[in-house]
Order: C-alpha cells, then structure tokens, then sequence
C-alpha cells in the first residue's frame, strides 16, 4: 500500500522518492527542484575537481531507446534510484483494490515529471513487465469495475478527449496515453487482459483511440481520414441456461462505415471483437 501520510492527497506534492532513497546516505535527490542542485554547485573549484569529475558526464542519461526492456547501463546512481522509486510506487498502486482517481492522478503525474528532470523517459518505462511479469496496462484492466457509463467514442488517433469523471476506464486510458508511443509488448498485454476478462467493450474503445492498437490498412487511412465515423462492433453474449451450446452462444452486430466504397476500392473490410474471452477478426 502507499504511504497517504508522504503527501499524495496533495495533488501538488511531489511522491515520496526519498523515502526510497533514505538507505542510500551517501546519495541525495532534490526532486522539487532538480535544476537547483545542479545550480549550487560551488563556482570556486578548481580545474583538477572539475576534471575527476568529468568522466561521470558520460553517464549522463540520454533519450531511451524503444528496444525492450529499457537499459540501464547508462544511467546515473541518480536515475537508477528514481526509476526503481518509480516502478515500486506503480506497483504498490496496482496492488491496491481500487485506487482512488485523486491518488492515481497524483502518483502517475509527479511520476512523470520526476522521471523527466531526471532523463528518465516514463513512456519506457511503463512499459516494462515489472509488475508479476506483465505491464501495468495489463493490471489496470484486469482490476477495471466491469460496469461503465456509456463514453463518447472519439476519432482515430485523438487522445486529446479526457474521459468524463466517473469514468470506469479511465485509469486504463491514463497508462495508456503515459505509454505513448505504444510498443508492440504494450498492445500485447492490453489485448490479452480485454481477452481474460472478456471486455468486448473496452477493446473497441482502445481500437478507437488508439492508432497502433488496431491499424487500419492504407486504403482506410484515405478513405476515412479525418471522418468522425467509425466501426462499431456490438458483442451480445447469451446468458443463462439451455446446455453448454446456449451458455456458449453470443451474436455480433456491427456497422461498418463506406463499406461498400471500401469494398470497391481495396476489396477489404476487416472488423474484430472479443467474445466469450476469444478474439476473432473477420475480413
């Protein structure tokens, strides 16, 4: 659990880094302002204490790499305290029942803006399996209220839309725009936790807003470019009795928009859905 008392019911208070560092006497953070210890540091010395410390510089974090996992090698003591911080205060987070909005808004904010005055790049880093062997993302669905109000279904590639309050999904949708830009692991584990808890509903959301999680073909990107139109697919799964056949039933009902100019044009239209915890695309 997350310690409340190091201030996250303060939106503005920077998440307790130093609790995790007080281990480490001989290494100090100012995470409310990084710049200022750089800042302080004493103008009078000499060229030989500038020279020792010279080759520290090459350890200076730079932009991280997209592979995965992301490498630690270059990073300062420094970088490594605050991105081990970083991942234990988002588990911890997972591990709650259900956060709290206030408390996740919080912790993934001062999260991200430690990471970045620090050379961290967050969007990486949440996207590391270092929560039981999955993403966040992957937690964060599995562990969504199973009801939701009904959401406006922006346009594709639009994250600019935040979701209304009291919105089941949006803690998902704020992991997945830190994700940003979404690698290949992320939209894995994000398909697989819509498929465990067989959210239809959810995973044409994403595919919705999100470009990467279900690309359209290029002809599409022409045809349907900047049109506030999309692909629904509605899944209905049977409940109740009438043997194993009926409790497995389910029917698909879906508009496909210029399906028939598409049609003409690329011979292709291609929908999918998730339905009885199996994804299926029809073509």
């Amino acid at each position: 659990m997350i310690d409340k008392s190091q201030g996250f019911n303060d939106v503005d208070a920077p998440p307790p880094y130093q609790h995790a560092f007080r281990s480490s006497s001989d290494s100090k953070v100012n995470l409310a302002s990084p710049s200022a210890s750089s800042s302080s540091t004493s103008r009078s010395s000499s060229r030989s204490t500038l020279s020792k410390r010279q080759p520290n510089a090459r350890t200076k974090p730079t932009t991280s790499s997209r592979w995965f996992p992301t490498s630690i090698f270059g990073l300062s003591k420094t970088a490594k305290q605050v991105r081990s911080a970083t991942q234990g205060l988002l588990r911890d987070l997972l591990w709650q029942a259900r956060p709290c909005e206030h408390e996740w808004v919080s912790v993934l904010g001062h999260c991200a803006d430690t990471c970045s005055a620090h050379g961290l790049n967050f969007s990486t880093l949440i996207q590391e399996p270092f929560v039981e062997g999955h993403l966040p993302i992957y937690w964060a669905i599995l562990k969504r209220p199973t009801s939701s109000p009904a959401a406006p279904a922006p346009a594709k590639g639009d994250h600019t839309t935040t979701p209304p309050p009291g919105d089941h999904d949006a803690f998902v949708l704020a992991i997945m725009d830190a994700s940003i830009p979404l690698s290949s692991q992320s939209i894995a584990d994000a398909r697989l936790a819509c498929m465990t808890v067989s959210d239809n509903t959810l995973f044409q959301r994403l595919g919705r807003r999100y470009e990467a999680f279900s690309p359209r073909s290029g002809t599409d990107r022409v045809l349907l470019g900047g049109s506030d139109a999309v692909d629904t697919v509605e899944v209905m799964e049977t409940r109740g009795g009438g043997g194993a056949a009926a409790g497995a039933a389910f029917s698909v009902r879906f508009s496909i928009t210029q399906f028939q100019l598409r049609m003409r044009v690329s011979k292709l239209a291609r929908i999918e859905f998730i339905a009885r915890g199996t994804y299926s695309a029809f073509l």
